[in-house]
């Protein structure tokens, strides 16, 4: 069993690992720029940098010896004309249409939007085209040594790196575009990357470590570590997850097991027809329906608040009906299944009682799809029920994901999510093994 067990946590690992890829590409890759999230729309460019720069999010993502950087933003004029602008003096009529802006004769500034860090290693990347008579020189107004003359393409495409190096004066406005001669300079795009000095040293990298170290980041709403929100949250969440898993087990084992003792008598047909009509009903409908009729009305129960075991009494009431509906099916069919086995029709033929049979033998031989039934709802206890927990005030993760969904706080959500993949990984790790316990015949290999 111990080499199983071995060879079984070090199956998880790559599962772990994709898991972390996935969650790494969708909060961190998709969801956008995580500084403009945590500081808002409004936020100045200085303050995103900033950001960036303290968080590591200015790394490459995987593996890269250069970077993007919000100095100068990438631009490609298809339907801007950033950072130009018209009082530049630039001939933009055909810009935004041919994906280009035309500059005449004369010195234009190229506008950077933060200083460069100092001592650090940067390029311009040009891609232009020159029509006519035309020479265009890329100057360094503090470091004259430092220029670039851009050739003539004759018409043709052309992508040109201009590498340097910033010292201790580090001006944004170091760098103009000299355009002389008759012609027009069309440029196309016009790109900024500095230097990586630790390539390797990335964005993912740096995720798989927080990952880890248990390290999700700060809450936007809050200003808590994210990991304080989630021990604040399983608390509640266990308080109401975990009567609603055992009363619902206990209550749809029993009934499924009538079921299958009774099949196609009166309270068969009932049982099904009564789990039917439960997995036809929404989940809101009940909850509505409870907080009306029971709390409201006949005022049994209390409708919202954290203050006492007996506020959870009617969601964990309403928790056990709506699941009871999808589990009564299932276990029965189950259940069924095994009635018919050979071991059934001798245990009845020796004369045993029919509660020893359901007990004893059959429910017994179907622990093993009930475990697997069993292991995966078992981390939805930890990350609680989105709806009871909003709908009645129960602080617990499931109404933190809420408020985190609606706020847009993506490191609450990013850290909720993460801790519900990885529990589902153990589960089921520690389920492999319960199946030999359950059941004599399983052997781990």
């Amino acid at each position: 069993m111990f080499k199983y067990i071995v060879k079984r946590v070090l199956s998880t690992i790559p599962i772990i690992f994709g898991v972390i890829l996935l969650t790494f590409i969708l909060f961190d890759l998709i969801s956008g720029s995580p500084a403009q999230i945590v500081l808002g729309k409004n936020a100045n460019i200085e303050d995103l940098e900033q950001y960036d720069e303290l968080n590591g999010y200015n790394k490459p993502v995987l593996f890269g010896l250069w970077n993007s950087t919000r100095i100068l933003q990438d631009s490609s004029f298809d339907n801007s004309l950033q950072p130009f602008q018209e009082s530049d003096g630039i001939n933009h009529v055909f810009g935004i249409v041919d994906g280009y802006i035309s500059f005449k004769a004369g010195e234009y500034p190229i506008p950077m939007s933060l200083e460069f860090y100092p001592n650090e290693k940067y390029k311009l990347i040009f891609e232009y085209k020159t029509d006519g008579d035309v020479t265009a020189t890329v100057v360094n107004g503090i470091n004259e040594m430092q220029s670039l003359s851009l050739p003539d393409t004759r018409g043709k495409y052309k992508k040109v790196v201009f590498p340097f190096k910033v010292g201790d004066i580090t001006s944004k406005d170091m760098f103009s575009l000299s355009v002389q001669g008759a012609g027009d300079f069309q440029l196309f795009s016009l790109n900024l990357r500095r230097k990586i000095t630790r390539p390797f040293d990335s964005r993912f990298l740096q995720y798989v470590i927080n990952v880890l170290t248990l390290d999700f980041g700060t809450s936007v709403v809050s200003k808590q570590k994210v990991t304080d929100v989630i021990l604040e949250g399983v608390g509640p969440s266990l308080c109401l997850a975990i009567p609603i898993f055992f009363g619902t087990l206990f209550v749809s084992v029993c009934l499924a097991l009538v079921c299958a003792w009774n099949r196609n008598r009166l309270p068969d047909r009932l049982l099904v027809i009564l789990s039917t009509s439960l997995m036809s009903i929404n989940y809101i409908v009940w909850v509505v329906a409870g907080q009306y009729l029971l709390a409201y009305k006949l005022q049994l129960f209390p409708i919202w608040g954290f203050n006492g075991a007996y506020y959870f009494v009617l969601p964990v009431i309403i928790g056990i009906i709506c699941g009871l509906g999808r589990d009564i099916r299932f276990y029965r069919t189950i259940m069924l299944d095994e009635m018919y086995m050979d071991y059934v029709r001798t245990a009845r033929a020796k004369g045993l009682p029919g509660y020893k049979i359901l007990f004893k033998h059959v429910l017994r031989n179907a622990l093993v799809p009930i475990l697997t039934n069993i292991s995966i709802s078992i981390p939805f206890l930890f990350t609680g029920s989105l709806l009871l927990e909003t709908y009645f005030g129960i602080p617990g993760l499931g109404n933190a994901s809420i408020n985190a969904i609606n706020s847009a706080d993506i490191f609450v959500v990013q850290g909720i999510v993460l801790v519900g993949a990885m529990l589902y990984v153990l589960v089921n790790l520690f389920t492999d093994v319960l199946y030999t316990i359950v059941d004599p015949r399983i052997r781990l290999k």
